[in-house]
C-alpha cells in the first residue's frame, strides 16, 4: 500500500513541475524536428560527398544545410527569448553540466537533477516556490527526512510531505505533527494496515477510518476476534469467510439474512453447490445456484434454479459462452430463446 501510495505522490507532484512549463514545451517542439532533420541531411551530404570523391556539390549542400539549420534554431532562440527571457538548449544536456546553461529549462533541470540525486541543495537552485517545494516533498520522501518537509511555507504542502513521509518511513508518531485530523487519520490507517498493528488503529479519530483500519488487518491476517472490536461485525465475518472460503465462520453471525448472504459468498468463492443448500430465502439461492453455473459454465446447475427468469438466463449464457445450442432448447421465454440460438446457429 506504501508503495501504491509513493507512485501517486510521485506522479502528482511531478505533474504539478511539468505544467508550468506546457508553453515552453510547446516551443521545444519545434527545436527538436529541426535538429533532427538538420543531422539527417548533414550525415546524408556528408556521406554522399565522400561517395561522390568529394564532390564540391555535396559540399555546397553542407554549408548550406549547416545555415539553414543554425538559422533555424537561432529563429526558435529569438522568439523564445522575446516571450520568456531565456533560450531553449535541451535540459537533458544540460543535466549531465548540472545544469550549466539550461536556459528556459533550468528549473526543470534542477527539479529533475534533484530527484535524480535525491539531493535537497539541487532543491534550493529552484526560484519558483510551487516547484521548489514539490521538489523538497519527492526528494523528503525519498529520504524520508522530516526536516526538508519543514522548509516547505504553504501550510497544506508542508503536512502533505509530513503525512507522505510517515508512511514511506512507517513510523506513525509522525503522524502526530499532521494539524489536520483527516490527514493524521489517513496516515494512522495506512501505517496500522501496512503493520498489521491494532493499536496504530486505535488512534484514528473517524469512526470510518478506524473501522477501515480493523476491517482490513482482521481479512488480510484472516482473523475474525477482529471483527469483535465492531458494533455490526456481520460485513467483517463476511469479507473473511469468502476470503478464507471458510464457512464456518458464517455461524458467528447471528441475523438470518445476512449469514445466508455469507454462504452464499463463501459457496461462490469455493465453487461449492452445497453452501446453497443452506441458503432458505430462495431468491437468495437461486442467485447462489446461478453464480457457480455461471463460474463452472455447467448447465447442470440451472437446473437447480426455481425462478425461471434466472434460470433462461443461466441457460442462455452458458449456451452462448459454449456455442451449444441445444441448451437454448431449455429456455421457456421466447425472446431470450430466440437470442441464445441466434448467437450459436
Amino acid at each position: 500500500m506504501k508503495k501504491i501510495l509513493f507512485s501517486i505522490v510521485l506522479l502528482s507532484e511531478t505533474a504539478t513541475a511539468s505544467s508550468s512549463g506546457l508553453l515552453i514545451r510547446l516551443i521545444q517542439a519545434l527545436y527538436y524536428p529541426v535538429f533532427f532533420l538538420a543531422t539527417l541531411m548533414y550525415l546524408y551530404c556528408i556521406i554522399e560527398y565522400l561517395k561522390e570523391r568529394k564532390d564540391k556539390k555535396y559540399l555546397k549542400h553542407i554549408i548550406i544545410t549547416t545555415i539553414i539549420a543554425a538559422a533555424s534554431i537561432a529563429a526558435i532562440n529569438l522568439i523564445s527569448w522575446a516571450t520568456y527571457g531565456c533560450v531553449m538548449m535541451p535540459y537533458a544536456v544540460s543535466e549531465n553540466l548540472d545544469c550549466w546553461g539550461a536556459g528556459c529549462f533550468e528549473q526543470e533541470c534542477h527539479y529533475n537533477l534533484a530527484i535524480k540525486k535525491q539531493d535537497p541543495l539541487l532543491c534550493e537552485q529552484i526560484t519558483d516556490q510551487e516547484i521548489k517545494e514539490s521538489c523538497y516533498t519527492i526528494v523528503a520522501i525519498y529520504k524520508e527526512d522530516l526536516d526538508l518537509c519543514e522548509k516547505i511555507q504553504n501550510t497544506g504542502h508542508r503536512e502533505h510531505c509530513l503525512m507522505e513521509t510517515a508512511i514511506k518511513s512507517g513510523n506513525a508518531t509522525v503522524c502526530e505533527k499532521c494539524p489536520y485530523r483527516e490527514s493524521r487519520d489517513l496516515c494512522y490507517t495506512a501505517i496500522g494496515i501496512d503493520k498489521q498493528d491494532l493499536t496504530i488503529c486505535d488512534r484514528i479519530q473517524h469512526d470510518f477510518e478506524k473501522i477501515l483500519c480493523y476491517q482490513n488487518i482482521a481479512v488480510s491476517s484472516s482473523n475474525p476476534l477482529i471483527c469483535e472490536h465492531f458494533t455490526q461485525p456481520e460485513f467483517c465475518y463476511t469479507n473473511i469467510a469468502a476470503g478464507t472460503k471458510n464457512e464456518s465462520i458464517c455461524e458467528k453471525i447471528t441475523d438470518q439474512q445476512k449469514k445466508e448472504y455469507c454462504y452464499e459468498s463463501v459457496a461462490s468463492n469455493k465453487q461449492d453447490p452445497a453452501l446453497c443448500e443452506k441458503i432458505t430465502d430462495q431468491h437468495a439461492r437461486d442467485r447462489c445456484y446461478d453464480s457457480i453455473a455461471l463460474n463452472k459454465k455447467d448447465p447442470t446447475f440451472c437446473e437447480q434454479i426455481t425462478n425461471q427468469t434466472i434460470k433462461d438466463s443461466c441457460y442462455n449464457y452458458i449456451a452462448i459462452n459454449k456455442k451449444d445450442p441445444t441448451l437454448c432448447e431449455q429456455i421457456t421465454d421466447q425472446d431470450i430463446k430466440d437470442i441464445c440460438t441466434n448467437y450459436t446457429s
